[in-house]
């Protein structure tokens, strides 16, 4: 299991419009956080679309961070960009089973509390505690 790159630089991105609290510009975002113009801007799209970022229009236009820090997760930038997290399909309905072993399988329990504790941590973990 590994985050792409996007999630990557989902979460460094508004990391850093976070740190600075005003708005910032894309140049400078990029600049800094070495995140592809492309990469940012569909980024921003969805930020924008979810209610994270206002969009600030002009020859340096950028963004601003319209939502607190502390109420933004990662589990939920990274469910944004990547969509629904699962350790294994079995977590996500309980009836898939690659081995037709519901109601009998060695490692279902194991993955269901796995997957409980990453989305636990995940959502526990917010912009303001990763900006300490």
């Amino acid at each position: 299991m590994q985050l792409n790159i996007t999630t990557d630089y989902a979460i460094r991105s508004l990391i850093y419009i976070a740190e600075k609290g005003r708005e910032v510009s894309r140049r400078e975002i990029c600049s800094k956080t070495k995140i592809p113009e492309n990469y940012l801007y569909k980024l921003m799209a969805k930020f924008r679309e979810c209610g994270y970022v206002e969009a600030i229009r002009g020859i340096d236009g950028g963004y601003k961070l319209i939502v607190s820090p502390k109420d933004i997760s990662v589990f939920d930038i990274i469910t944004l960009v990547e969509g629904p997290i699962n350790i294994n399909r079995c977590t996500s309905d309980g009836r898939s089973c690659s081995k037709r072993g519901n109601g009998n399988c060695k490692v279902h329990a194991f993955y269901v509390g796995l997957q409980g504790n990453i989305e636990r941590i995940l959502r526990r973990t917010t912009l303001k505690s990763l900006m300490k």
